[in-house]
């Protein structure tokens, strides 16, 4: 068995395609990025404002590396489960005993449903079949103590429940593991979470009371600071381009 390839003679548990539409939908967004892009480049010449070239550069970058990636998504699944790990397009083979958690996540933004699931990985677990700048930036500009893996589970061909509940059943299987984590939070809260939903009254019952509580309040401070953050941007830019 290696980490790097397939196991030998495995069949797969589940294998997760995207759907024909899905690819369009993304396709359609990825070209609306390049084309922002050309205006914003457009733009930025016709009132000679050279910050909005930077800008512009990045939609296009952004919507360039998207298409690449549906590109690569439309001749191989999205992921597929195995007894003893699972692979996507963007990483070989990774084992079940190096994930440290998984997390099934449903949003909604602008009306538009979006299902995840985060993985995290052990450090030096994930063997990169292409370039993936995410990883990069998790891994060595944000200093994270592990690997993530993101699986965007909109628009597959298999429920996105079964695909989340078939990964926990064979990391369940493989490792004994089946507790809940979170990875918007630290390993610190997720071991206390744990504790406290696991029944385990110890000495250190109210320690993990005071660890989740202190860092509910961490969280909450911090998404108060992006937003202000933001707004002032916005602000910002709005007062750039009429300068």
């Amino acid at each position: 068995m290696s980490q790097t390839g397939e196991v030998p003679n495995s069949k797969p548990a589940i294998t997760v395609w995207m759907t024909t539409g899905q690819l369009i939908k993304l396709l359609s967004f990825s070209l609306v990025f390049v084309l922002i892009g050309y205006g914003l480049y457009r733009l930025g010449i016709d009132i000679e404002k050279k910050l909005l070239n930077i800008f512009a550069l990045l939609f296009i970058i952004a919507g360039l590396l998207t298409i690449q990636r549906l590109f690569i998504m439309k001749k191989q699944p999205l992921v597929i489960c195995y007894e003893h790990g699972f692979k996507t397009p963007d990483y070989d083979l990774i084992l079940w005993e190096d994930i440290i958690g998984i997390y099934f996540e449903e949003k909604i933004i602008n009306h538009v449903e979006v299902i995840t699931i985060i993985l995290g990985i052990k450090h030096g677990k994930t063997i990169n079949s292409h370039f993936n700048f995410l990883m990069i930036l998790w891994r060595f500009i944000l200093g994270a103590r592990y690997d993530r893996i993101i699986i965007n589970l909109s628009g597959v061909s298999i429920p996105p429940y079964i695909v989340h509940d078939t990964m926990r059943q064979l990391w369940e299987k493989r490792t004994g593991n089946s507790y809940e984590w979170n990875p918007n939070y630290s390993e610190e809260y997720n071991s206390a979470f744990r504790n406290i939903i696991g029944g385990k009254s110890t000495s250190k019952t109210l320690t993990d009371f005071k660890i989740i509580k202190e860092e509910s309040k961490r969280k909450s401070r911090k998404d108060l600071w992006g937003a202000i953050l933001t707004g002032l941007f916005i602000a910002w830019f709005s007062w750039y381009l009429r300068n």
